[in-house]
């Protein structure tokens, strides 16, 4: 009998997990910035920290927080990235980014 409730337990563990996931994917939004030198990464990390939400920054298969200087530093400066912000309500985001962002369209 314990074992049958391990497994139905694991079952829902499993369901919540992919509807997490299913969530999280569907509610985020990606947009691609650039960050030219290390003032520009200081000002951006700044901006980002204001913020609830998570974000990533993408660049080929690198993924890192957005909100860490030196996981920033390992891939930046002067590179192309793609902001992922995990949110709904992005547009005072966007609005305080607006000078990173190379184009408005979601990628």
């Amino acid at each position: 009998m314990a074992y049958l409730l391990y497994i139905t337990y694991n079952q829902l563990g499993i369901l919540f997990l992919y509807k997490h996931l299913f969530y999280e994917v569907s509610h985020m939004k990606r947009y691609p910035i650039r960050l030219g030198n290390v003032d520009e990464v200081t000002a951006f990390v700044k901006a980002v920290n204001q913020y609830d939400c998570d974000m990533d920054l993408c660049k080929g298969s690198v993924i890192i927080d957005a909100k860490s200087f030196l996981g920033l530093m390992t891939i930046c400066p002067d590179a192309d990235l793609e902001l992922i912000i995990h949110n709904n309500d992005h547009k005072e985001i966007l609005d305080t980014l607006s000078v990173f962002l190379l184009d408005q369209k979601t990628a």
